[in-house]
């Protein structure tokens, strides 16, 4: 249990550090564009695009962390079963009428 307890603590520190980090980029990137519109120069056009960079840079790690724990997932739980969400229960036509199951089983039978 140290262990475990240890590493969330670590885990935990370490995604407040980059939040952090991430949000001083942000306000600095505001800072940088307000003053390029104020005062354009290559200077600072340039420290938009670094910062740009390493905005994209931690936000592409987060993305990657995401799709790996997602992955992890799946692997620990396997595939889920989503059997309501493959089947038509009912339509709506175009008038707003709602028809059900029963019904269109019965226009497909009429059609064949």
């Amino acid at each position: 249990m140290q262990i475990g307890g240890n590493l969330i603590k670590y885990s935990s520190r370490k995604k407040r550090n980059g939040n952090n980090i991430l949000l001083a980029l942000q306000k600095m990137l505001k800072r940088l564009k307000e003053n390029f519109n104020e005062d354009p120069n290559l200077e600072t056009e340039h420290g938009i695009h670094l910062v740009n960079g390493d905005i994209e840079q931690i936000i592409g790690n987060q993305i990657k962390g995401a799709q790996i724990r997602a992955k992890l997932n799946w692997i620990k739980e396997g595939e889920k079963q989503n059997d309501n969400e493959k089947h038509i229960k009912r339509i709506i036509t175009q008038e707003g009428n709602i028809i059900g199951i029963i019904i269109i089983l019965q226009i497909i039978v009429q059609h064949q």
